[in-house]
Order: structure tokens, then C-alpha cells, then sequence
């Protein structure tokens, strides 16, 4: 699978479950991706929930995204970072009109957050126990 392929399946499974860690405590949510291509994956939170605090104590995450009629799933494990770009946080509001609580007139609330993730490792798995591990470069 090239990564071309990795980003369009992404493109069309745009929820996906995002697991984070509080130290040694795990943590699991459901997400939404508002862009994914050769740039990196992003995805957008608010800076007071926890989620944020958690990826900025420890960036390193894991996405895993699912195709309910594939029966097939690949996991992102990569490096989150903070994505400030006024540009980029108004694609995500463009994208996903429920972000539009984030824009006060035409002000940017200071409590949207974008993530990027980048230089990942994609790993594709069906059900049939076919599995295989890529280092995709986004």
C-alpha cells in the first residue's frame, strides 16, 4: 500500500479513534479529520479539554481509522504537533461547520487547536489476519 493509497482511504473514513496517554493511563475518543494529505493528517479539539493537555505532555499517538464495508482498518501511529495557522484552522471550520462556535464575527477563537500528524507509521489490517507495517512520510 503507498502512502497515495494510505491518505485517499483516511479521505473516505474521516472518523477514526484516536488514543493518547495521561502518563500511564490510556485514553480513547472518537475523532474527525478535516484534511489528510501529503502535508500530514489533521484534526482540530478545543484547548480545554483534556485531550489537548495529554497530547501536549506526550505527542506520540495513534490513530486507527475503519471501513465498516472493507471489514478493514489501518492504525497512524505518529507525533502530534500544534498546527497555529490561522489558514489551516479556518479550512477545519470550512470542513466541519460544528467548529463554527469557534469564530466570534470573523475572529478566530483563541480555544480552537489544530493537530498535525507527520512522518507516521501506517499499519493495514483486515480480519483475515492480513497485516503489513509501512513507514509512510506525509
Amino acid at each position: 500500500m503507498e502512502a497515495i493509497e494510505i491518505l485517499e482511504y483516511i479521505n473516505n473514513n474521516k472518523v477514526f479513534s484516536l488514543a493518547t496517554s495521561n502518563e500511564t493511563v490510556p485514553s480513547v475518543r472518537m475523532m474527525i479529520t478535516f484534511k489528510a494529505d501529503s502535508t500530514g493528517i489533521y484534526f482540530a479539539t478545543d484547548t480545554r479539554k483534556q485531550l489537548h493537555a495529554e497530547i501536549l505532555r506526550n505527542p506520540n499517538v495513534e490513530l486507527c481509522f475503519f471501513n465498516k464495508e472493507l471489514n478493514n482498518q489501518i492504525r497512524i501511529r505518529g507525533v502530534a504537533t500544534v498546527e497555529d495557522n490561522e489558514a489551516v484552522k479556518m479550512e477545519a471550520i470550512e470542513k466541519l461547520p460544528f467548529l463554527s462556535r469557534y469564530l466570534v464575527g470573523s475572529k478566530l477563537s483563541p480555544n480552537l487547536t489544530v493537530f498535525r500528524i507527520r512522518h507516521s507509521i501506517a499499519k493495514p489490517w483486515n480480519f483475515e489476519g492480513v497485516t503489513s507495517l509501512y513507514i509512510v512520510d506525509l
